[in-house]
């Protein structure tokens, strides 16, 4: 079972200068903290875990501006790193981290980054040990 945490990422990470037509790649480069993760179950929309918030982690992305990506998620019990590539066309992202994909939307308003995640995600909702099919919606704050 992968863990859903490095999927996140998230987006971590992707940044831009208000451009109309969406996030400039080249706006990416930085690190960003998230301030929330919300996943979303796709199969019971109204069950959603704020991964931040209730499970007080810290992630941490740092992106390159090349569209290299290293999230960091750190917590109790948890401690990891991922890597990969984030690739942003307009407003629409790609991230790929230790070779699993996720696909969403990207917006910036000033230090504010928020991901919307629409595929590639998954979370244990109920700590089955078994991932559900999940969407999501990372906010970051540029550090």
């Amino acid at each position: 079972m992968r863990n859903p945490l490095c999927v996140l990422a998230l987006p971590a990470l992707l940044a831009s200068c208000g451009d109309s037509t969406g996030v400039q790649p080249d706006d990416l480069a930085g690190t960003w903290t998230a301030t929330s993760f919300v996943f979303q179950s796709v199969a019971t929309p109204a069950l959603q875990v704020d991964v931040v918030d209730e499970q007080d982690l810290t992630i941490t992305a740092t992106i390159q501006s090349s569209g290299d990506v290293s999230l960091t998620i750190t917590g109790t019990g948890i401690n990891e790193t991922s890597n990969g590539t984030l690739t942003v066309t307009g407003s629409n992202f790609t991230l790929v981290l230790d070779g699993d994909t996720s696909t969403g939307t990207i917006s910036r308003d000033g230090d504010v980054l928020t991901l919307t995640f629409t595929s590639g995600l998954e979370f244990d909702f109920d700590q089955d040990g078994t991932d559900e099919p999940a969407t999501g919606t990372a906010v970051f704050q540029k550090a």
